[in-house]
């Protein structure tokens, strides 16, 4: 676990260390178990599809862990494509040591997005640097404090890692582990001779590789650890740059997990973003509504300051409307006199005149014969300037009156009643 510019964490890392690294981290977190916890094995399967090999991978896992399948953790990782074979790599731990590794992790927040294993980071490390041997056969031992670790490859391509020991204090069990090792790459490499990198931490004694040269017959360099990048570098390249699917040993719970952790925060960050929308509506609406009011309260206060003026203008305009009226010569009362006097007959006379301007003309008169009295009504309708001539109370003549009385209305405006 670790990360660049992040201090290094202490063996192991607690909760309390691991909780200010959370707050300040917010990529994928690995978490890298030790060669030790975990079973490595390099085997040869049949050239067939993924799916396919994981199956024959976990007929071989049954074979090789002393533990029950539904107690463990597998992955496949395939380290060469050949016509008709494939080499993989099988990696498995049991559910309870992940766990436990993860424990601070979990306990701090941290939700691991894969579990790796430290030697394959070294492996990643050596590669990167161009430290291996692209012909032949090699060992790679590991030196660190915490133990040591082999690597075992032919042509570059793996052939065998495994945990040599878990105490570098003393030599003894580290050379037994690494001929027992020997002897079963003796198949791979037949009277081959390979050679041996050692890379040893700082704080590992000099005599412990002192007795690895002495003990050997092969080509032994020794190399110094620190000057590869960090293992956490080879982890996370390893993940983020390998053309095929590295190991990962991540716990099926945790991934569940995830996709939940990342719904809950999608659903989180709906819900802010409609709360946000739903507030700026309200905001807008608000907006709108006082500026509304706001404009209606403006033109409120100005239809009250004109009202006044527009009151003086529309007595004005009728004024001037009664002065046109009166001033319009073709409208006036003589002009409808005159048009009145060229319909009337010789024997027909008026008695009475009412004369209202543009609107109608009320006439009373007598005359001989009632057929007079029409052809005056046919002569005023033939007038252009007279818009309706009702004709009414014709009275014949009787007693004293010797003449058929009548009355007209002339309609002069356009509203007719």
């Amino acid at each position: 676990m670790g990360g660049q510019g992040l201090e290094t964490p202490p063996e192991p890392p607690t909760a309390e260390f691991m909780k200010p690294v959370a707050a300040q981290w917010h990529g994928a977190v690995w978490l890298t178990l030790p060669a030790s916890k975990a079973l490595l094995r390099v085997v040869s399967l049949p050239a067939t599809d993924d799916a396919e090999l994981r199956d024959m991978a976990g007929l071989q896992l049954d074979k090789l862990s002393p533990f029950p399948a539904e107690s463990m953790v597998m992955a496949v990782e395939v380290l060469e494509r050949q016509e008709k074979t494939t080499r993989v790599l099988i990696a498995a731990a049991q559910r309870d040591t992940i766990a436990a590794q993860a424990a601070p992790l979990l306990a701090a927040g941290l939700l691991p997005a894969g579990v790796g294993v430290d030697i394959l980071g070294w492996w990643q490390n050596l590669k990167a640097a161009g430290k291996l041997a692209d012909r032949g056969g090699e060992l790679v031992i590991i030196l660190m404090s915490a133990g040591a670790e082999l690597m075992a490859l032919h042509n570059g391509h793996p052939l065998l890692f495994r945990t040599l020991s878990q105490n570098v204090t003393g030599s003894a069990e580290l050379i037994e582990e690494l001929d027992f090792a020997l002897l079963s790459l003796e198949s791979e490499w037949g009277e081959e001779s390979p050679r041996l990198s050692v890379w040893r931490a700082p704080d590992v004694p000099d005599a412990l590789t002192a007795a690895i040269q002495a003990h050997t017959d092969m080509r032994v360099t020794i190399h110094d650890l620190a000057t590869l990048p960090k293992l956490t570098e080879g982890v996370a390249r390893r993940a983020a740059e390998a053309p095929e699917p590295v190991v990962n040993l991540v716990l099926p719970d945790w991934l569940t997990e995830a996709r939940e952790r990342v719904v809950r925060r999608r659903l989180t960050i709906a819900g802010a973003v409609v709360g946000l929308l739903w507030f700026l509506g309200m905001a807008g609406l608000l907006g709108y509504s006082q500026l509304h009011k706001h404009q209606v309260t403006a033109m409120q206060r100005e239809m009250a300051r004109l009202e006044a003026p527009a009151a003086e203008v529309r007595r004005q305009q009728e004024l001037i409307k009664v002065l046109l009226q009166y001033a319009d010569p073709p409208g006036s009362a003589l002009e409808c006199l005159r048009e009145i006097s060229t319909a009337l007959p010789e024997d027909v006379k008026i008695t009475s005149f009412t004369f209202s301007k543009g609107d109608k003309i009320t006439l009373r008169g007598e005359a001989d014969d009632a057929k007079s009295i029409y052809a005056f009504q046919q002569g005023l309708k033939g007038a252009a300037r007279f818009k309706l001539v009702q004709l009414h109370g014709i009275t014949p003549p009787s007693g004293k009156q010797a003449h058929t009385g009548f009355s007209v209305t002339v309609m002069l405006g356009e509203d007719q009643p």
